[in-house]
């Protein structure tokens, strides 16, 4: 690959990236309508859910598809989700711990189908994904939460 285009896919993933964690930024000034980086999905990030727990920061987000969507092979259709996140700040890695479909916007209506985790896989988030913001996000917030504690 030649200088050129490397200076190229560096600048790419940096405008991805920046975007991304925009997105995560405005959803504190209007949560109810923060566009995703992963298309025409909405993303609400609750940040008023945000609290360490159990060594984890962890915290809520909706959201909102543009239309019906399934898992799989047409099951559970439904218009929303609802993700509970427990985030490791020190490795940048996210697990869900609790899920909820429903089916019209913004979580609203009856549910599809919810569960929980208690033994949550944690993966790293991919460049450029709503995934990545929110982690960055809820670190940056929660580490700030930690230093006003030291300070108070």
């Amino acid at each position: 690959m030649s200088d050129l285009n490397r200076g190229f896919a560096a600048a790419s993933r940096a405008v991805r990236q920046s975007a991304a964690a925009l997105l995560v930024a405005l959803a504190t000034l209007w949560p109810a309508v923060s566009p995703a980086a992963d298309g025409d999905a909405v993303v609400a990030v609750n940040w008023k859910s945000l609290e360490r727990s159990d060594g984890f920061t962890q915290v809520w987000s909706t959201t909102t598809f543009p239309a019906t969507i399934t898992l799989g092979h047409g099951l559970y259709p439904h218009r929303s989700q609802r993700l509970h996140y427990a985030i490791d700040c020190e490795r940048r890695t996210f697990g869900v711990t609790q899920w909820l479909l429903t089916d019209e916007a913004g979580g609203a209506g009856q549910v599809v189908w919810s569960g929980r985790s208690h033994a949550s896989a944690f993966s790293t988030p991919w460049p450029g994904s709503a995934e990545e913001a929110i982690v960055s996000q809820a670190c940056a917030r929660a580490r700030g939460a930690d230093l006003a504690l030291r300070i108070d």
